[in-house]
């Protein structure tokens, strides 16, 4: 018999089968990684956020212990949560917003991944009254990436007072300087280009302890010709402001800067704004997203679609002009290097406006709430527009003297003077507004409207248009509204504001009247210039965990020719200028589309499943659909739209934004949009929903 030996088959891979799993394993880790690194930079994104909402609540914080003199009643040095705004009870939480909102934050943040609306908003609260420092933590549950966020964190330890019973080795801590706020300094007097100057400069600061200081002088750099001057003593025991004397005679329009060697051991800066001659420095609101800036002091007397306009007391404003020259003969007069001259806008005209009010000065009675607020020429005697005068003729060319409600100037709350803000002739803001977005009452249709009966705003808002006390109408000399609100009325309308000569009892600093087209003008119609500066320390743009930055300032990304903007992420996301985008060295630079078929082709962010954007806009639209980006051609799209923000896909909805109005015109503003989130538009917070049966809210490419 012969036998056959066999061998037993090894089972085993084959080097195809090997390859192939190596290349599976090494695509996951790719795809993990990828997933990892992109879940990284939206925790960066979101705690950059948190340290905003920080820093925001602190300052505002210690803006209102400046101001009242106290900090929120109930604060102290253990921590509280914010009570979240949206709720409707705050028990166990702290109640920021009945002290904060509106005078100090529009609304109070909260964190960005705590969408619970029944409790807190993330955020807690201490504060030490005797160094008077403010601190701010993070919810420890919400914490990210392994990353603490805080403000002031921990308070410093409580001072110890030595006495005979104390032991020796107990300390008592070193002082530390105090903390001086030169971003928020509060001028008043008069400081402008040319003449001789009379003003005053405040410094807000915090933690002060008696130190005392020793007198010094200052001469300002970039605008030359001003001094600044500091009489020695001693700071408060906390908060307190230090003031300084400004003299002499500035070179010119701009930005004077005065650098502080030591007051108590603390160092820094402050800058002073010049404004041109016949202009006024007016105080920035952060309800209206305003920094300081400069107003015409007088109506404009001189300017045309070809003029650039100019403004003095002693001619008659100029009259017979549309909005649309008005705003091309403030602009005018940026030529020569000169930047931000402008048409006011209605943020600055309410700037302005809310400030009167606040000052008893402004009022018949003498206080606030008293009487009313002066009215201005406004009663058609004489029948025609007036020349200004001498700040201390404010009766000049009325018939009327005090204590008449024609006086015809208000005061500022830095002592400056303003004319006919009220009365003599209307004046036009830069905005526009559909007839169906207007404000209206309890049924619509064109009206003359006390403030106290308006019930729908429309596309604007209670602090677009009317003072902050809800009882005060045209009784008080705030004037009326002028609207239509009718659903069907398409037709663009152009903001006046102020009342004329004739308007009588509709005249007041809040006067609005919205029936006249860009284009129209007539002998009753007039305006006034500002100028704007932009910031003296703009604040550091977030670099980490980028996916996309691209910044026509910065020469490493635009160097001012050529059709490609450079990505500084690091990614690669460089973008195309197509179809002859513009350049505009202004400001730093910038880019300038031509609103047909200019773009910028870069990102398709579609596969991203969050994403925050943020961009810098100077739009000169001012009606009709305004797309900020697209998506595939036109499939997609962030819109303002009428009365509403919108992110559409594939020609459907995503999500909706109700009662946005269109965005500032002709001035900067900034645009922010978290991904299934919330928008900003300057500081103004507003919420979205999702739109039913809709699209996805795509984040498209720019």
């Amino acid at each position: 018999m012969k036998i056959i030996k066999t061998k037993q088959l090894q089972k085993g891979f084959t080097l195809i089968e090997i390859l192939l799993v190596i290349v599976l394993i090494g695509i996951l880790i790719a795809i993990g990684l990828v997933s990892f690194n992109s879940e990284a930079r939206f925790i960066d994104a979101r705690n950059d956020i948190r340290k905003t909402h920080m820093q925001t609540l602190e300052s505002a914080i210690t803006q209102y212990k400046l101001r009242e003199g106290k900090y929120p009643e109930g604060l102290s040095r253990n921590y509280q949560e914010i009570c979240d705004p949206e709720a409707t009870g705050c028990t166990g939480f702290f109640n920021l917003k009945q002290f904060l909102v509106p005078n100090y934050l529009q609304s109070i943040p909260q964190d960005p991944n705590d969408t619970d609306t029944t409790g807190g908003t993330g955020y807690s609260i201490a504060v030490d009254e005797t160094t008077n420092i403010v601190s701010v933590r993070l919810k420890e549950s919400l914490r990210e990436g392994g990353v603490i966020i805080a403000v002031n964190d921990p308070l410093p330890a409580e001072l110890t007072t030595v006495t005979a019973n104390t032991p020796l080795a107990a300390t008592v801590p070193v002082n530390p300087p105090p903390n001086f706020n030169f971003n928020s300094t509060i001028l008043g007097g008069s400081i402008i280009n040319g003449g001789v100057s009379n003003g005053t400069i405040g410094i807000p600061y915090t933690g002060g302890l008696g130190q005392a200081y020793n007198g010094i002088s200052l001469s300002s750099t970039g605008v030359t010709g001003l001094t600044a001057s500091l009489t020695s003593g001693s700071l408060a025991n906390g908060a307190g402001i230090l003031s300084f004397n400004i003299t002499g005679t500035a070179s010119g329009v701009g930005t004077a800067t005065f650098t502080i060697p030591d007051i108590a051991e603390a160092t820094g800066s402050f800058t002073v704004q010049i404004c041109p001659s016949n202009y006024i420095r007016v105080p920035g609101n952060s309800l209206y997203g305003t920094s300081d800036f400069c107003v015409m002091k007088y109506e404009a007397t001189t300017g045309s679609a070809t003029v650039a306009a100019t403004t003095q007391a002693a001619r008659a404003p100029t009259v017979h002009i549309s909005q649309t020259n008005a705003i091309s003969a403030c602009n005018a007069n940026n030529t020569g290097g000169a930047t931000g001259y402008g048409l006011i806008n209605n943020a600055e005209w309410m700037t302005i406006a809310r400030n009167i009010e606040a000052q008893s000065v402004n009022w018949t009675g003498g206080s606030v709430g008293s009487g009313g607020l002066w009215r201005g020429h406004s009663d058609s005697s004489p029948n025609n527009a007036l020349a200004a005068s001498a700040d201390n003729d404010p009766y000049n060319g009325t018939g009327n003297v005090s204590p008449s409600i024609e006086r015809r100037t208000h005061t500022l709350s830095n002592g400056e003077t303003i004319w006919d803000l009220s009365g003599n002739v209307w004046e036009w803001t830069s905005d526009t507004i559909l007839g169906k977005d207007q404000p209206t009452g309890s049924s619509t249709g064109w009206a003359w409207r006390e403030y106290t009966a308006i019930t729908n705003y429309g596309t604007l808002s209670y602090d677009l248009v009317r003072p902050s006390n809800n009882t005060w109408n045209s009784t008080q000399n705030m004037g009326r509204i002028f609207s239509d609100g009718t659903s069907t009325n398409n037709t663009t309308f152009a903001f006046l504001r102020g009342g004329g000569w004739i308007s009588t009892a509709v005249a007041g600093v809040f006067a609005l009247t919205l029936d006249y087209a860009p284009s129209d003008s007539n002998l009753y119609v007039g305006f006034r210039c500002v100028l704007r500066f932009p910031p003296a320390t703009p604040p550091a743009i977030v670099t980490n965990g980028l996916v996309l930055n691209l910044d026509a300032g910065n020469p490493a990304s635009y160097p001012g020719t050529g059709n490609t903007w450079f990505d500084l992420s690091g990614n690669g996301n460089n973008g195309t200028l197509v179809n002859g985008v513009g350049y505009n060295s202004d400001n730093g630079g910038s880019l300038v589309f031509d609103g047909v078929n200019d773009i910028v082709d870069s990102i398709n962010a579609s596969s991203l499943t969050n994403m925050t954007i943020e961009i810098w806009i100077y739009d000169t639209r001012t009606s009709g659909e305004r797309d900020i980006l697209t998506y595939n051609g036109n499939s997609g799209s962030y819109t303002f739209n009428g009365s509403a923000f919108r992110t559409d896909g594939n020609g459907l909805y995503g999500r909706y934004f109700f009662s946005v109005g269109q965005p500032p015109f002709n001035q900067w503003y900034r645009f922010c949009y978290i991904k299934n989130g919330d928008l900003y538009i300057n500081q103004t917070k507003y919420i979205g929903s999702a739109y039913i049966g809709s699209g996805s809210d795509q984040p498209y490419g720019i």
